[in-house]
């Protein structure tokens, strides 16, 4: 099942959660981008909690749309040492690299906690 299954059955705010990295935030399904809606898997449904696989989401991300948290990075954030770390991390795997969470999780972390409201509900360009 995914976020976009429970749009019209859930419409109350919740915290969403991650079920890889202890990590969550506030939000409405309906802020959400619709393709994004689509692509996040849902885990776990309870009273006040929806866990997510926003790691997941944040792998393919990686993989195959790189530079949408490039682009959401170079908008948002105006410390460049900081900014260039989570590029590294979060962004398309360079050689030798094993997987975004190979820091132990802490940009994974970050960015859920910090950014990924922000994230999911940045309108989508054209």
């Amino acid at each position: 099942m995914t976020l976009f299954d429970l749009k019209g059955v859930i419409d109350f705010t919740f915290d969403i959660a991650d079920d890889e990295i202890d990590a969550s935030f506030y939000i409405e399904l309906d802020e959400i981008r619709q393709d994004y809606l689509k692509e996040i898997e849902v885990v776990r449904i309870s009273k006040d909690l929806i866990v997510c696989k926003l790691t997941q989401f944040l792998r393919r991300k990686a993989i195959f749309h790189p530079t949408e948290i490039t682009k959401y990075l170079d908008d948002n954030y105006d410390d460049i040492e900081w900014k260039n770390y989570l590029k590294a991390q979060l962004t398309k795997t360079p050689k030798g690299k094993v997987d975004i969470t190979d820091d132990g999780g802490e940009a994974v972390y970050r960015f859920i906690n910090d950014d990924m409201y922000d994230f999911l509900t940045a309108e989508k360009e054209d």
